[in-house]
């Protein structure tokens, strides 16, 4: 397959060669959905109250493709399984904005550092996978998240690695969750993560509640 493609706008980043279409179609944007779906139960406990006929704002936030975004998008774009989702994306870098554009358009992507976004109570549920151990200070990231949540902060990572890949600079156990002020987890395995190194390779799922409306 080639490395661009003009329907979709892609061009493969010079800084990581390997990142062809072929890869965000068959890798990147299927391990993103699989993501999203192990996250599904906990995001339907949250949901628990909502009204069928109400609208719940969502961002993910290092969306990546989209895809993870798009499970949601697509399975809340009516009121079958619940209230409605209207679902925001965002990615700091932005060569897969044309991607997403052409293969998500239920999701509304935006391109920049979540960190600019000031707003407080825009969206109702934030959601963050396999994010959070890349970033410098983790905690204070998980803060800023909070204040722009009304109601919960969903992050999704690796749990107790022994021994950290390459980019992720960040160990979370369960002294981390009770320092973030989780109220619901669950640790699993996930067939989008695993290890060459025959380490363990469990994943946790937290919640964290968003404190926007408190604020406003």
């Amino acid at each position: 397959m080639s490395e661009t493609d003009v329907t979709l706008g892609y061009i493969v980043p010079p800084w990581a060669p390997e990142q062809t279409l072929e890869w965000q179609d068959s890798c990147a944007a299927v391990q993103s959905m699989q993501f999203m779906i192990d996250c599904l139960p906990i995001i339907r406990k949250l949901l628990v109250g909502a009204p069928r006929e109400a609208t719940v704002k969502v961002l993910d936030v290092g969306t990546g493709t989209g895809a993870g975004a798009n499970v949601l998008a697509t399975l809340y774009q009516g009121a079958f399984l619940g209230p409605r989702m209207k679902v925001d994306a965002i990615e700091i870098t932005p060569h897969l904005k044309q991607y997403a554009a052409a293969k998500f358009p239920l999701v509304n992507y935006l391109v920049g550092d979540v960190l600019d976004y000031k707003e407080s109570g825009r969206w109702d549920l934030v959601v963050c996978t396999h994010t959070i151990e890349h970033v410098e200070r983790p905690e204070d990231f998980i803060a800023f998240l909070t204040g722009l949540a009304n109601y919960w902060v969903l992050l999704y990572t690796p749990w107790k690695e022994k021994s950290l890949i390459p980019g992720h600079i960040n160990r979370i156990d369960r002294r981390f969750l009770r320092r973030v002020g989780s109220k619901m987890h669950v640790i699993l395995k996930s067939p989008a993560w695993y290890r060459l190194d025959n380490e363990p390779a469990n994943c946790v799922i937290f919640a964290v509640p968003g404190r926007a409306r408190q604020s406003s």
